[in-house]
C-alpha cells in the first residue's frame, strides 16, 4: 500500500501539518458515498476496480448512523402496514 500526503491550503500551524491517507482510505470513502448516492453496485465496483462483491462488501463500512436510518425507514415502512404477513381487512 502506498501513503498520499497532502496539505490543506490556508492551513496554519499544527493543522498546515501534513495528512497521512492510505490508498484505501480513498476507496473505502469512495465505495461509502457511491453507496449512499444509490449507484447501481455493478457500476460503483467498476469505478473503484473491485472484481468481485465480496471485496467491494468490505470497503463498504456501516455507521452508527446508517443503522439508525435504517431501523427508522422500516418502522416507517411497517407503519404503513406493508409487511408481508401484516392481514389486510
Amino acid at each position: 500500500m502506498f501513503i498520499q500526503y497532502f496539505q490543506q491550503p490556508g492551513a496554519a500551524g499544527l493543522a498546515a501539518q501534513p495528512i497521512k491517507a492510505w490508498g484505501y482510505d480513498f476507496r473505502r470513502k469512495a465505495v461509502r458515498n457511491l453507496e449512499r448516492a444509490g449507484m447501481p453496485r455493478s457500476v460503483a465496483m467498476e469505478l473503484v476496480g473491485h472484481r468481485t462483491e465480496s471485496v467491494y462488501k468490505r470497503y463498504d463500512m456501516v455507521s452508527e448512523k446508517d443503522l439508525t436510518h435504517g431501523v427508522k425507514t422500516h418502522a416507517a415502512w411497517l407503519a404503513q402496514g406493508k409487511s408481508q404477513g401484516a392481514k389486510q381487512k
